[in-house]
């Protein structure tokens, strides 16, 4: 994810647990990039890799992934260099804030996450907030509209009701599920598809969200 002002970027990725250097299933990472007039390449790098020993006959590591989320601070913008995955020598695609709208207000009662890359078909990118009573959460979820995720999708969902409703001044759907009675708002705005899910959350609190995001 590329920060609004272009400065920073955030990678996702799965790797092993986290720990202490001298622990021999624990890893660490650090990318590495280079700046030119016209991309940024960034390599990732396993730390003390050549250092750790190996594992006797007794002992074993779990063979079970581990998100990891670093960030690389850049000189200046990105602006329009190209981000270069140096293991493939191809451009990585990035998600740019700056052409994305995010919630700008918080609810009482529930705690904001991190945005994250989805990987369950629910949008590119995903905002979620929490209850802190461990009952309700609320999702945003976006991505550029596509012959997949249009609102045409949203009208083929089963066991929903669903019905027509402007949001931030264009036309969308308010979608009611008939098995949790969850609520979703689905809305196009500037060549982007926004979902703005709630469960056990009153859709005038999704509303206002919607109408608020920046």
């Amino acid at each position: 994810m590329l920060a609004r002002d272009g400065l920073t970027v955030e990678i996702a990725f799965v790797g092993g647990p986290e720990g202490e250097p001298e622990g021999l299933c624990v890893r660490n990472y650090e990318f590495v990039h280079q700046e030119n007039q016209d991309s940024v390449e960034v390599a990732l790098f396993e730390l003390g890799a050549s250092d750790r020993g190996e594992l006797t006959g007794n002992e074993s590591c779990t063979a079970v992934g581990y998100g990891w989320r670093l960030a690389i601070a850049f000189a200046r913008p990105l602006d329009e260099r190209v981000f270069i995955d140096d293991l493939t020598s191809d451009p990585a695609p990035l998600v740019d804030l700056s052409e994305v709208l995010l919630p700008t207000i918080s609810l009482d009662g529930f705690t904001e996450g991190d945005p994250w890359i989805s990987q369950s078909g629910w949008g590119e990118l995903t905002t979620g907030f929490e209850a802190d009573s461990g009952d309700g959460f609320v999702s945003v979820s976006s991505a550029p509209v596509s012959d997949e995720w249009n609102l045409d999708w949203v009208r083929q969902r089963d066991l929903v009701i669903i019905e027509d409703e402007e949001i931030r001044y264009t036309p969308g759907l308010e979608v009611s599920s008939l098995e949790d009675g969850a609520t979703t708002l689905a809305w196009e705005e500037n060549g982007r598809m926004y979902l703005v899910h709630g469960y056990l959350v009153e859709p005038t609190v999704l509303k206002r969200m919607a109408s608020t995001m920046a």
